[in-house]
Parts: structure tokens; sequence; C-alpha cells
């Protein structure tokens, strides 16, 4: 970004000479210094500390042409026409000098003003077609949220939305068997912003004269103009900002990167403490709930593979591989997090963190050490369960079908055949734990495995044969 107000905290961010060396291509040998930065401040400790909600400063989509930004107005107007059929008041927008909108001639008009700073059509006239994809997606993206938040969505339509997330996210969008990149070799006329002060009991009012400060300091003074939309028809007081990407005094165009959001979020964190909204803007991993989550989540998982074990030693029907499997992927995923935690954090709580990387460091060997005993148990108790599946699998094929509408039927197929795939993936996953565990058994053991082994093999060519997968 070309212009941002440096944080009040004295010991982080104190000057922005960082920025002409990202511009000059030194980011990656910078980066690394400006996030140790932050954990030399006294501030950002007591914030990490402190268990205060957190800000949220996000940029959620940029904007070309008219017809998009249009369309992004309209819904954080609450005035697209979904919005309007479900009978919600028009929100007002209010401009970077005060001027209040409330009618969509008054947003037309700053349109047509915002656009004489718009990039040519020229400038991506082969690239055109993208950005009506994109525009399409965005919008059917808005619709879906909307109804998400006001009613609810049916599994499909929730399915439809994380799939439009992901698209616009990497730009990368499925359609037709092939995937399309929409990235556009173009600036953006606009950047989307939310801003969400989190938490509760504070006042809006006070809220709002905060977003102000914070926008006017950041943006609005230095040349950029922008528009307000408060929202408060969620649980968190969030408010929706529409900043005009190309600066009106120098035409300098609007960039972000993670270190720039960072910035922001302090210094947003400082404009609604000074409105009396204390508030924290922190990384993840600098969190005391951090390590709590490592923790909580790592004695759910033993305690979940003690169950698993106790069903083991009775020799019940349970997929002990599968549950070792899990926990395996799950002590691993915790080992991440504690690692990187570890990595930042202070010296009080490094040492916390050091004691949760041994445990499950020692969890893990653990999971991988093949007990005496213990594998013929959980061959027993995985094999059992695998073939009380298959056998309802076979009695389900075996009875005789209920006449049901085509559609239902072809549904209830289909269902029947993501169901056996998985049942058949599952046998063969037995199959190749069977044959890793197969050296370290006596000559009575890998007899038995063995026969093991060309079970399973029957029941994976008994559902290819019966069930034609």
């Amino acid at each position: 970004m070309a212009h941002v107000s440096h944080t009040r905290d004295p010991s982080l961010w104190e000057q922005p000479w960082w920025r002409k060396q990202r511009r000059d291509g030194l980011e990656e040998e910078v980066a690394p210094i400006l996030s140790a930065m932050r954990l030399k401040s006294h501030g950002y400790h007591t914030q990490a500390r402190s268990g205060r909600p957190e800000v949220v400063v996000k940029i959620v989509s940029g904007a070309m042409g008219k017809g998009a930004v249009k369309n992004i107005m309209d819904y954080i107007a609450r005035d697209a026409d979904y919005m309007r059929e479900d009978g919600q008041q028009t929100i007002e927008l209010e401009t970077q000098d005060g001027l209040i909108l409330t009618t969509e001639a008054e947003r037309d008009a700053l349109i047509r003003d915002w656009g004489q700073d718009f990039e040519a059509p020229e400038r991506y006239k082969r690239q055109a077609w993208k950005r009506d994809l994109i525009q399409q997606l965005e919008y059917e993206r808005r619709q879906l949220g909307y109804q998400q938040i006001r009613t609810g969505l049916p599994g499909k339509d929730e399915a439809r939305l994380a799939e439009l997330n992901l698209s616009l996210k990497s730009l990368r969008y499925k359609q037709g068997g092939k995937v399309i990149d929409l990235n556009i070799n173009a600036p953006k006329d606009t950047v989307h912003m939310l801003l969400s002060v989190g938490g509760q009991g504070h006042k809006n009012e006070a809220a709002k004269q905060a977003v102000r400060q914070f926008l006017n300091d950041n943006f609005g003074s230095n040349g950029y103009e922008y528009l307000i939309a408060q929202h408060t028809d969620t649980e968190n007081l969030h408010y929706h900002v529409i900043l005009k990407a190309r600066n009106r005094m120098t035409g300098e165009r609007l960039q972000f990167d993670k270190e720039d959001l960072f910035n922001l979020r302090q210094e947003f964190t400082y404009q609604l403490t000074m409105y009396g909204i204390e508030r924290a803007a922190t990384l993840r991993q600098d969190r005391v709930a951090t390590y709590e989550s490592v923790r909580k989540q790592r004695e759910t998982m033993e305690t979940n593979l003690n169950w698993f074990e106790s069903k083991v030693a009775r020799a019940q029907a349970v997929d002990a591989f599968g549950a070792k499997g899990n926990a395996l992927k799950q002590t691993e995923r915790l080992l991440g997090m504690a690692k990187e935690a570890l990595a930042k954090a202070s010296k009080d709580e490094a040492k916390g963190l050091k004691q949760e990387v041994v445990e499950l460091e020692q969890h893990k060997k653990d999971l991988l050490t093949l007990k005496p005993g213990q594998f013929e148990k959980e061959r027993e108790a995985t094999v059992k369960q695998i073939s009380q599946d298959h056998e309802k699998i076979m009695a389900k094929r075996a009875l005789k079908p209920i006449e049901l509408p085509p559609a239902r039927r072809r549904r209830k197929e289909q269902n029947e055949r993501v169901w056996t795939k998985r049942h058949q993936i599952r046998i063969e996953q037995t199959i190749q734990q069977l044959k890793r565990a197969h050296k370290g058994l006596d000559s009575a053991g890998q007899k038995t495995n063995q026969a093991t082994i060309m079970m399973l093999h029957d029941l994976t060519r008994g559902l290819k044969q019966r069930l034609k997968i």
C-alpha cells in the first residue's frame, strides 16, 4: 500500500522505511524483520494475553468497471433485487466527506464521478469475458451469503457457496470439465474491505466514530475516496468499505500485503480504544488461546484413542487401523501448530509449548511402534468391522428394489455406489497396513496375516464383480 498511518505503538512499525524497500524487490528479506519486531512490543504482548475480542480487517474482493462496483454498492446498501424482494430496508452509505447517500440515483451519480478514474475498457478488452464471469460469480456468492445469514441454506447451496468462495479466492473456476483461469492482467478500480469490531457491549455510534477516524487517517487524508456502510444484522457489528483504488491527488494505486493488513489492524484497534472499545489485534500463533487449543485437542484425541483401544482389547467390531491413522494425522497437525507457535513465542509461553511438543512427539512414536500382541487384536477388530459392513452392503443389494421415481432412484443408486466405493478404499487401506506389518511377525503370525489379506482381496473382488465398480 502506498501510504498508511503507522501504529501508535512506538516499538511497532515506527517508520514506514520498509515500504520503498518492498517496492524495490527486497520484501523477502524485510518481511521476517517486520514479523519479529512485534515481539519486542510490550503492548503487543499485553494484547496477546488479554483475551479481548479480536478485530478483523479483511480484503473481500476487488472490482473492475462501473457495473461491478454498482453491484457491490447495492449489496452493502441492502438494495439488491433479491434483498428488496425480502423486504430489506435500505442502508445509507457515507462518503469520506460525510455525504450521506440514500437512493440508487445518488449512488449512480457517485459511480459516474469515480468512473472517470477507472481503467479504460480497452486495457482489458480481450479479458472482458473474465470480468463478466467474475461479476456473475460474485453476485451469486453475495446472494447465497445473504440467504445463509437470513434463513440458512440447504446442503446443495452450502456446497455451492463453498465452491464459489474457493474459486474467487484462487481465481480458478471449474466449468464444463475445464478449469478457467480468472486472473486479469489489469488493476482493480475499487477494493471492497470489511472491518469487524467483534465482541459485545459497545455503543454502535462510538464504533462508527472510530471507523470514520481510522479511515480518514489511513486513506482519506492521503487522497483516497471511499464509502462506508454499517451492518448491524449479524452478531458482530461490522462495516463494509469500498475504496477507490486510484489516488485522486497522486494517481497512485492501492496495493495491500500481509504487513499492511497487520498494520491496519493495529491502527483500527487503537482507534476503537480511543473511543472506549477495548479490542486486540494479534496473530493467531501469538495468542494464549492457541496453546490452550493444542492442549485441549491433544487431550480429546487421547481420550478417543483410549476408547478405540478398549474396544480392540475386547475384540469388538471397530476400525482400529482407521482410528490409529486418524490419530496419527491429528498428532502431526497439532505438532505443526505447536512448533509454529513455539518458534514465535515469548520466554514465558515457550516452556509450556516445549512440553506439549515433547508429549506429542512421544505420542506419535507410540502410535508408530508395533507392540507385541497388539497387532493381532487390531487386525481382528478391523477385519470384523469390515466384514460386518460388507454383509450389510450385500444384504441391502439383495433386497427387492422399491419402485421409486426416476430422480430419487438415480440419487439412491449414486449414494450406494459412493458408500460402496468408500468401503472398497477402506479395505485396500487395511490390506496395505497388513502388508507393511508382515515382516515384523513370526511365521505363525505371517501365515494368519496372509490368510487375512487373501480374505480381504476376495471381498474387494466381490464388490467389483457384484456391484460393477
